[in-house]
């Protein structure tokens, strides 16, 4: 088990201000995790990047963000694609008619996140502040997760390090970011209001000797979370109450190496019914991508 820090808490905390909010869906079972396709460099007629940071898909599956830290004369920000096949990356428009739009200043965003995650809305992307890279900005979205013109709002108050790919419950209450190796927790007064951001003082470092944390993702039923590891393992966690470490939280055995396909794994997802893992790195020469079927539990 790893190490936890902080104030107990009731084990059926799933409280938001003075209603309830309860969290719903399945886990993926990361022990049963199969290869589907993997994605070598992601370059369309004029549209190539490189280091993939993170990645995001639309709760439809059709619309995938992905942040870049540009090089060759490339910005670093934020890339929109649509795919043709929803949830599968191997499908994403190329050429000419790819929608390839940037959110600037995000200083190489990790784990780009847009909610609500609702089909075509406008909604919010989150990423880390360019401008302090221990706070996480909010940007408001035209519809359809349009980048173009994307308005950027408040940051939250700082954690104590910088921030990693980070991952934000679905009701905008609860931000679990990797910091120095750990995984720190922050509430938010008001959903989806970075400002209102406030740190519980509960952390949560693994002890399964898999090394450091860059991203982490949490499933829809919130209580498992996986890591992507420094030497490129996704590790299995399991949250004794949904989207809190107050309550405790353990290292599963499950652990997949991805070390044949990426130098680095920067960025994860799933889709909605929590049957498809995606990852995102650096390992071609313009970065690569995997998806990879399994079971829930």
């Amino acid at each position: 088990m790893g190490k936890l820090i902080g104030s107990p808490r009731s084990k059926l905390r799933t409280r938001r201000g003075e209603g309830f909010q309860a969290y719903s869906g399945a886990a993926f079972d990361l022990s049963t995790a199969v290869l589907d396709a993997t994605i070598t460099g992601w370059a369309g007629t004029g549209y190539g990047f490189s280091n993939p940071t993170g990645l995001s898909l639309s709760v439809g599956g059709n619309l995938l963000i992905v942040g870049i830290d540009g090089y060759s004369g490339w910005q670093d920000g934020t890339s929109r694609w649509l795919l043709g096949t929803n949830f599968d990356l191997s499908s994403r428009t190329t050429g000419a008619s790819a929608p390839n739009q940037y959110l600037d200043g995000t200083s190489d965003p990790d784990n780009i996140l847009f909610y609500p995650r609702l089909a075509n809305s406008g909604g919010y992307a989150f990423a880390r502040d360019a401008d302090d890279t221990t706070r996480i900005a909010r940007w408001t979205l035209a519809p359809n997760y349009s980048l173009t013109g994307a308005a950027k709002g408040a940051s939250t108050p700082a954690f104590s390090a910088a921030v990693g790919g980070f991952d934000i419950d679905i009701f905008g209450t609860t931000i679990l970011a990797p910091v120095s190796n750990s995984i720190v927790e922050m509430r938010l007064g008001s959903a989806f209001s970075p400002s209102s951001g406030v740190l519980t003082g509960d952390t949560y470092t693994p002890s399964d000797g898999q090394g450091g944390i860059i991203a982490v993702k949490v499933s829809s039923n919130g209580l498992k979370m996986y890591l992507t590891r420094a030497n490129r393992r996704v590790t299995q966690h399991t949250l004794n109450s949904p989207w809190t470490l107050a309550d405790g939280a353990s290292d599963d055995a499950a652990i997949l190496n991805a070390s044949g396909i990426f130098t680095g794994i920067t960025g994860i997802d799933f889709n909605a019914a929590q049957t498809r893992l995606f990852l995102i790195g650096t390992g071609g020469v313009q970065g690569d991508a995997a998806q990879y079927d399994g079971s829930i539990i």
